[in-house]
């Protein structure tokens, strides 16, 4: 970390500064105090220490001990509104992903994605949606190599009582559990955590997600006839 006049600053943004100039002229302000930025010569040493969630012990210019807040390493921006109630009624367009986006759903082709077992395991899933949940309906879906769209609507009836955060985690769960058991499995963990969605709130907003997922294969098999020929030197 690197601390400055207006504040503390992780060691990859000092660097930033200094390429625009920023820390040479508070260098000329403050004097020898910030000599550098790497490790040694730093005005600021961090080191992490227990001081409560978040916090890091270090030392300033003078040797005094102090506090700087960090962020946690390890957090995670949530995909989803976390202010909005996901049982409620409505039409919403889903994505979930692969863990490490691998493509073990599938592979592209002329006339669609050619789905493996582990993608036959998801499509049948998906499929028994509508089944197994009452009051939902699965308007479009389809199963991509690395992710999953799916456009779910909760209709307005007393008897249906799943939310949508239920629904796409019975989907992922029980996919998981029959991709186990299909010849040569791929590795868990199957899915990334969470899922992405979107609130289609009209009718034209409907029918461009239902263009997008329908024209979703289509897109995945030129992108990856563009990579090809471009490695190959020959036009797609």
């Amino acid at each position: 970390m690197w601390r400055g006049r207006r504040g503390v600053y992780p060691i990859s943004i000092a660097r930033k500064m200094t390429r625009r100039g920023c820390i040479r002229a508070l260098r000329r302000r403050t004097g020898p105090a910030l000599s550098g930025f790497g490790v040694a010569e730093t005005s600021t040493h961090t080191r992490r220490c227990d001081y409560g969630a978040g916090q890091t012990m270090g030392l300033n210019a003078r040797g005094d001990r102090i506090v700087v807040p960090m962020k946690n390493f390890y957090s995670r921006t949530h995909p989803r509104w976390s202010a909005y109630d996901y049982g409620r009624s409505g039409v919403y367009f889903v994505t979930t992903i692969t863990h490490g986006r691998r493509p073990i759903f599938g592979v592209p082709t002329r006339h669609g994605i050619a789905l493996t077992a582990a993608g036959l395991a998801v499509h049948k899933r998906w499929l028994a949606v509508c089944d197994h949940f009452d009051g939902v309906v699965i308007d479009r879906f389809v199963v991509m190599p690395d992710h999953v769209h799916a456009i779910v609507v909760l209709l307005s009836t007393r008897n249906r009582t799943a939310s949508l955060s239920e629904i796409v985690g019975w989907t992922k769960q029980r996919a998981s559990r029959d991709i186990a058991m299909v010849p040569e499995p791929p590795a868990a963990p199957i899915w990334q955590r969470s899922f992405h969605d979107r609130i289609i709130r009209d009718a034209d907003a409907l029918e461009r997600v239902r263009n997008y997922v329908m024209d979703n294969p289509s897109r995945a098999w030129r992108a990856s006839r563009t990579i090809v020929s471009r490695r190959s030197g020959t036009p797609a």
